[in-house]
């Protein structure tokens, strides 16, 4: 809790998945229930966190920046701050659902709907092929001359630092799925793997298997225990 900002006018956001059961032992997921803040935060609120953040580079590895929010607390000064501590020397990578173009010199991982929508605005889904998302991942690169990841859910991911596009499987689960959560989920593992000093595209087919577990869950959102990841890796060790 050190690094926690309490602020009795904003809510803690939440994104709710009720479950159905009916008269078999199936359970249903209805559509998800988000609660979010509806203003956003203001300049004190802002120098609370980048105080918080002052702090907390002293004993981190690695920083991750979820900003899904329209009015989270990533802010333009925030989002500054986020570029001066990776020129400090700890890495920093975000995501982002509709602002990841805003973020310059750290490393960002938007899926390809977020990738390509940030450059082209909004795109149908079957104009973006393989040779789209290379031409749109080095564009990315350009902008921001920071290693770009750019996750595509079945299709793998693909990890570019400038010298050479890498792209790493993804792992083949049974269904049922439940794709959400598994974007915060790769982000854990690479970050967790990236921090310790695991080079980028490996780190890459790390948060690849981590969230190949996380989607096998019904009813749980994004998580993928160390034990269960070790698991995951010997099955797909075994399948070849």
């Amino acid at each position: 809790d050190e690094y926690v900002i309490k602020l009795s006018d904003r809510i803690t956001p939440a994104y709710c998945k009720p479950l159905r059961k009916g008269i078999s032992d199936i359970v249903y997921e209805d559509p998800r229930i988000d609660f979010e803040n509806r203003v956003s935060i203001d300049n004190s609120d802002e120098d609370l966190i980048i105080d918080r953040l002052d702090h907390m580079i002293k004993k981190i590895d690695v920083l991750l920046v979820a900003d899904q929010l329209n009015h989270g607390i990533i802010t333009n000064r925030v989002r500054q701050k986020l570029c001066n501590i990776y020129r400090e020397g700890i890495p920093v990578i975000a995501d982002s659902r509709n602002r990841i173009q805003l973020f310059k010199n750290i490393i960002i991982k938007p899926n390809e709907f977020e990738a390509v929508a940030s450059i082209y605005g909004d795109i149908h889904a079957r104009e973006i092929d393989e040779k789209f998302i290379l031409d749109i991942i080095q564009r990315h690169y350009s902008n921001i001359k920071q290693p770009v990841i750019i996750t595509m859910g079945l299709n793998g991911s693909l990890w570019y630092d400038g010298k050479k596009i890498v792209k790493a499987k993804s792992y083949p689960v049974k269904p049922p799925i439940d794709t959400v959560g598994a974007g915060d989920c790769f982000m854990a593992a690479f970050g967790s793997a990236f921090g310790a000093g695991i080079p980028g595209d490996k780190a890459v087919a790390f948060g690849n298997l981590a969230s190949s577990v996380s989607i096998g869950k019904i009813g749980t959102t994004g998580t993928a225990t160390p034990k269960e990841i070790l698991k995951r890796f010997k099955e797909v060790e075994e399948l070849g």
